[in-house]
């Protein structure tokens, strides 16, 4: 309830349009019973800080992209259980204060709510074949 009353204020400081996305998101986040907020604590990039380019940038790459992948990860293991599952980024508008709020020391890169779905969100569409969409060499 915390972490969705800031969102809310924090929207009322926002251009139209972004202040919208942002109150929806706190309202998503206080109707799930679980949030995860996901955030890199910049160890592997503090202790690379001194190499020289392009090595600290992969590093900071590499941060970002592990922490993406398991992001999906738990996306798909939530979906396998019959869980919804969202991954929000409209909260970095706020990413310090939330930091604050909850107390830790590190980046803010997402929140993940997970919750039982209302209703059928599981819906599958008409894909394409991976033919049609990728080219083998």
């Amino acid at each position: 309830k915390k972490l969705s009353n800031l969102l809310t204020r924090k929207s009322k400081a926002l251009l139209v349009g972004f202040n919208i996305v942002l109150k929806k998101t706190a309202e998503i986040i206080y109707n799930t019973p679980v949030v995860i907020i996901v955030y890199n604590t910049e160890e592997l990039s503090k202790k690379t800080k001194k190499f020289q380019e392009p090595y600290f940038s992969i590093v900071k790459i590499s941060e970002v992209q592990s922490i993406s992948a398991a992001i999906e990860n738990m996306l798909l293991m939530a979906q396998s259980y019959g869980l919804g599952a969202a991954w929000l980024t409209a909260p970095l508008f706020c990413g310090k204060e939330i930091a604050a709020l909850v107390n830790i020391k590190g980046l803010v890169v997402a929140i993940v709510t997970i919750g039982y779905p209302n209703g059928d969100c599981f819906v599958t569409t008409n894909r394409f074949p991976p033919n049609n969409l990728v080219r083998f060499l």
